[in-house]
């Protein structure tokens, strides 16, 4: 058994509480934006904090990547929509006969 110090006891449990505090704090930034639809400068407001804060602590803790990788697929998601509907509307205009003046 190794006889450790006080000081050795009280980095570990500063480390711990630093690791709880940083997925705390993780975890706001991430519902903050979710509810705020991915607008990083809504959710500054949100959580009471400048734009860049947010995204100083989404570099931080490695998170703009992941976001830049959601916004992708959120664009992507819509012009697939975007052309489904947009092909309907040419196959109903298609669909209907033409009418004719005389």
């Amino acid at each position: 058994m190794t006889n450790r110090t006080f000081n050795d006891i009280e980095s570990f449990r500063r480390q711990t509480i630093f690791d709880l505090l940083a997925t705390i704090e993780r975890e706001l930034i991430l519902y903050s934006l979710v509810r705020c639809g991915g607008n990083q400068r809504a959710a500054a407001r949100d959580l009471g904090v400048t734009p860049y804060t947010v995204f100083r602590r989404l570099r931080d803790l490695g998170l703009l990547g992941q976001l830049a990788q959601a916004r992708a697929a959120r664009r992507a998601a819509v012009l697939e929509e975007r052309g489904r509907r947009r092909k309907a509307r040419l196959q109903e205009f298609t669909d209907e006969p033409m009418e004719t003046t005389a």
